[in-house]
Formats: structure tokens, sequence, C-alpha cells
């Protein structure tokens, strides 16, 4: 018997001698993968969305590159097994690893936070707003069975608009998109880091008060957005029936509102200090009855808006990143994903 590491002896056989040696060399000329590092992994992404990984492998002459992806939790993001290419499912949290293929036991990984596609759990509310200028209401969502009424309503062709697990009305993805491309045209310094549409709600004060600027408000949570360093980050946009995104004016202080302007409030104040994940906020609108920016277009009481809030901020000088508020709020890499579809929008009606 000959033990591992003993030589040949191929004196007796000279034939046998090239074979062996070769079957040495191939042996000894294995490369093994020494690292690998995922490149660009995302902190999140949202619900649907997917998202290409790319990897350094490493040595380059490692003879065998393959890669095997896999996560953690499939139910909140699955991961195509060779490419890396990642589609993100259902909100949670997931890890995502991938692993050398030849056997060497090198991997890298990270946590992945899947993100719904709209502002999550907005509890609408009558805001705690102290000033006869506005008209206070606590609004209601809209529901998928009022789809064509609602449509109608705002001028909007029903198939822009989609409904929600649990039967509320948002705009479709592609419509804020190209929304947003509007605003960043008019915004070019900020940098938007996340784009949550809000379910579409009707705001009513009663016709007595038509004509008036309507205070309406969502109690929302800040974990919605993570960490901002300031309210001022909190932005809001209003889609208009031409397909274009105008963002809403922040004010500091009551004596301020005025139509399409907006407020971050907490415990009863109008409030401008840090955004944390755990705290709530009622993120509150101001809209004049029958102005330009109720989409129902008449004094009856009542204002209609699709929304969606934004969180951004100033980019850094030396970027050219283009980006939107409530001034007085997916990161760049994910606002890609919202290429804007054509919008065909009705023209729209005054009453």
């Amino acid at each position: 018997m000959r033990l591992a590491g003993d030589t040949a002896d191929t004196s007796s056989n000279p034939l046998l001698a090239p074979a062996l040696s070769a079957a040495v060399r191939v042996t000894s000329d294995i490369t093994r993968v020494k690292s690998i590092k995922i490149t660009n992994a995302p902190q999140s992404l949202k619900e649907g969305e997917a998202f290409n990984l790319i990897c350094e492998v490493l040595p380059e002459d490692a003879t065998n590159k393959d890669l095997v992806w896999s996560s953690s939790n499939n139910k909140v993001a699955a991961v195509t097994g060779q490419s890396g290419e990642i589609t993100a499912l259902l909100a949670g949290e997931t890890v995502i690893t991938v692993e050398a293929r030849d056997g060497s036991g090198i991997r890298d990984q990270f946590t992945l936070t899947v993100k719904k596609d709209y502002l999550s759990n907005p509890k609408p509310e009558r805001p705690a707003v102290k000033t006869d200028t506005a008209a206070l209401s606590k609004p209601e969502y809209y529901g998928e069975s009022e789809i064509e009424e609602l449509a109608k309503a705002i001028s909007m062709d029903k198939s822009l608009l989609t409904a929600k697990e649990d039967g509320s009305v948002i705009l479709r993805q592609d419509v804020v998109g190209g929304a947003l491309e509007s605003v960043k045209k008019e915004n070019p310094g900020l940098y938007y880091e996340s784009v949550m549409p809000v379910p579409l709600i009707k705001a009513a004060c009663g016709s007595a008060e038509s004509g008036r600027i309507i205070a309406f408000g969502f109690t929302v949570s800040g974990d919605n957005f993570g960490k901002a360093d300031s309210a001022r980050d909190i932005k809001v946009m209003k889609v208009l029936p031409d397909g274009r995104g105008v963002l809403f004016k922040a004010i500091g202080e009551e004596r301020e509102i005025e139509d399409r302007s907006c407020a971050l409030y907490k415990d009863g104040e109008i409030y401008s200090g840090p955004v944390m994940p755990e705290e709530n906020y009622v993120l509150t609108l101001f809209i004049k009855d029958g102005g330009e920016f109720d989409l129902d277009g008449a004094e009856n009481g009542s204002v209609i808006d699709p929304l969606v809030v934004l969180k951004a901020k100033e980019a850094p000088a030396r970027e050219s990143s283009s980006g939107g508020g409530c001034s007085a709020g997916f990161g760049g890499a994910a606002l890609l994903a919202l290429a804007a579809l054509p919008v065909l929008l009705r023209g729209r009606r005054r009453r």
C-alpha cells in the first residue's frame, strides 16, 4: 500500500510517468477563493423592487469563481442562486449571503430591510390646529369599490390607480415616478432617500365651510423614515391631473398657514426637531376648498388629494444629485426604479 504523499515508482513502467505527472500538476494548480465582497449591498428595498448584486472575488485567477446566493427568509426577499438578483417580496428583514462554490467556505453577507412601497399605516386624524384660519377635518380613505368615482372626481384615468391589500387606493408607482421627475427638475439641490405614496383620501368639513382652507392630518410613525436630522427632511408632494408633481410649502408656525402648505406636529405643536423612528407625528396638510390644488375643482366643503410623502435633504455641494418638501421629508438608486411610463390623463374639468 502506498500512503498519501509517497512518490510513485514509475521505473518499471515508463508509460505511467506522463499520466501521473499530469495528475500531480492538475491537483497543485487549483487556486482557491480567498475573499468575497458584495460591493453594492442596498440597506433597503421596496416591496416588488428588484436589484442586481455585484461581487468582487479574489484572487482574480481563482480556479472556480462561481457563487451561491441565499436568503435567510425567502418570504421577505428571494435571491437567484447564481446571478445574485434580489426580488423584494414582503416587508421585513432577511440576511443575504453569498458563498464560494469551490468549497473554500469563503462568504460575505448583509442584512436587507424590505419596506412597504407606500406610507405604512398612516392613521387619519383631525389635527390639533389652534387657529380659525383653517376648517379642520378628519380625512377618509377611498376604497377599491370607489375607484371609478374617484378617478372621475380628480379627472384621472382609473388605470393610473391601484388598490392595496387593505382595499384602499393609491397611485401606481410609475405615475408617482413621473411626478417626482418634474419635482426634481424644479428642485435640483435635493437628494431623495424615500418615496411613499399615501392612500387617496377625501377631507370634508361641510358645505358651510366651502371656500376655506381645509386642514387634515395623519398620525405617522417615524420608523417610516428612519432617523431624519430635521422635520424639514420630511416633504409632501401632490400629484396633479397632468402628471406633474408639486411640493407643499412647509410652515414654521400657524400664522403662516396658506393654500398648499404643510407642517409636522408633535404634542399639538408644529415640530422642527429630529424625526425619531420610535416617535409618532401628525403630518398636517392645508388645502383651499375649490382652489387650484383641490382636485375636485369645486367649492363643496371637501378636498381630494393624491399625496406622496418624501424624505429628502440637500445634496452635498460637490454632487450633482437631483432630487424634494414638506419643506420647514427609493434612495438615489431606488429612484431610478420608478422610471416614468407615459401618463395618460384627461384634461381637468372645472366645475
